[in-house]
């Protein structure tokens, strides 16, 4: 019986020593490549024209929507200039409240009262999700408050407010007929407040702040 045991006890020492020079440690690398800087650029800026009243607290909006105004977001070619349609017809928009009602974004338009919207171009990685934050400004003259929208991948549109948390757009990940791989277009209108009368056959301006991020 005494043999036995010790017999037992040198086979679990064994095994244990086997378990040991069994043991290895290795130290793998990790590697990983950062998303590319993120571009924007203005190509038009924002301009309601020669059509706001003068009044403390007029307000007048300039309304951009694709849908709304009855251009499909998927048929607007990213790639061009001006942001037309497949058919080449400028995108529209229309300016309500304090300023000339029923004004339509036209060519016509455009040329006698220089109305023009905002139009920037946002360059990103292929089929990347960005978020767009838009920033107005409350100064003591003037406040505004931006709004519009963008075409995403798959050419839907994404509607632009000022939300703090920003708005979320994915970019398209291949070229197609109404897209650029990595290429976004955001076209913006708002609402301008007069927070003072203003003088009459003066030029002023306000500003905002957008920020895209991934």
């Amino acid at each position: 019986m005494k043999t036995f045991s010790k017999k037992i006890i040198a086979g679990l020492f064994a095994g244990v020593a086997f378990s040991s020079v069994a043991d290895t440690t290795i130290t793998p690398t990790v590697g990983f490549t950062t998303l590319p800087d993120i571009t924007l650029s203005e190509i038009n800026a924002i301009n309601f024209g020669t059509v706001l009243k003068l009044g403390a607290n007029a307000t007048c909006t300039f309304l951009m929507d694709g849908t709304t105004h009855g251009v499909a977001a998927a048929t607007i070619r990213a790639a061009t200039a001006d942001m037309t349609n497949a058919a080449g017809v400028g995108l529209p928009g229309t300016l309500t409240g304090d300023c000339a009602t029923g004004v339509t974004f036209d060519a016509p338009t455009i040329a006698s009262k220089g109305i023009q919207y905002g139009l920037y171009e946002i360059v990103a990685e292929a089929g990347a999700d960005v978020t767009v934050v838009l920033t107005g400004i409350d100064s003591t003259e003037l406040a505004f408050v931006p709004s519009g929208y963008g075409i995403a991948a798959g050419g839907t549109e994404v509607v632009l407010d000022d939300s703090a948390g920003g708005n979320p757009i994915t970019t398209p990940s291949a070229a197609t007929a109404t897209s650029t791989a990595g290429v976004v277009r955001i076209a913006l209108g708002g609402t301008i407040t007069n927070n003072v009368k203003l003088d009459p056959d003066a030029s002023y301006t306000a500003s905002l702040q957008i920020d895209v991020n991934y």
